[in-house]
């Protein structure tokens, strides 16, 4: 029904809202981070003590106990090192395997892009990544990129099947990229002595 009211230039219709009718249902919207209950903030919780953080009253953290905590990585709260962290090892084998599985491409035009590679070389697997050596002031390409495999079979067919390979009018030379060597500043270390 339409309710006009005397004076108002505002128009509304009162009735049945289905969005009225559903917050009407509901008691509050608002849910409890801590303890998981509806009509309160986290930070006015009653189950949490004055001065004890996020953990309730019990001494257990909000929804039981976590079923990894004290495991290998794990740290009850503390700040764990990047290096300690569970699954770190994982993460230097994937460098590790990226430098064993990545391929140097020589003899590229100046005019190919990274998703050309991309396209051609994906071909023969899974590439993990595609990087392709720009000049900095022209943005051209200065004719090398490497180009790395998640499995070092999809790295070998790579070189056996684009070595020698003619793109953009010139014939490609795919070798295994040789392992990057630590970067050492003699000179920088000998001004530190001083």
């Amino acid at each position: 029904s339409l309710k006009i009211k005397e004076g108002a230039t505002n128009y509304y219709v009162e009735g049945e809202d289905p969005l009225k009718k559903k917050l009407a249902e509901k008691k509050s919207v608002v849910k409890c981070n801590f303890c998981g209950e509806s009509g309160h903030w986290t930070l006015k919780c009653p189950k949490r003590k004055e001065g004890d953080g996020m953990r309730p009253a019990g001494g257990a953290p909000p929804g039981g106990p976590n079923p990894s905590a004290g495991g290998p990585g794990s740290s009850g709260g503390r700040y764990v090192p990047m290096h300690l962290r569970v699954g770190a090892s994982a993460k230097r084998d994937m460098y590790k395997n990226r430098d064993e599985n990545s391929l140097r491409v020589t003899n590229i035009s100046e005019d190919a892009n990274e998703d050309d590679l991309r396209h051609l070389f994906r071909k023969c697997g899974q590439t993990t990544r595609v990087y392709l050596a720009r000049d900095r002031h022209t943005q051209k390409s200065r004719g090398f990129a490497f180009v790395s495999y998640e499995r070092k079979e999809d790295a070998e067919l790579a070189i056996e099947m684009l070595n020698g390979y003619g793109y953009d009018n010139l014939i490609l030379h795919v070798e295994k990229a040789k392992p990057r060597e630590p970067k050492k500043d003699d000179k920088k270390d000998e001004r530190r002595k001083f």
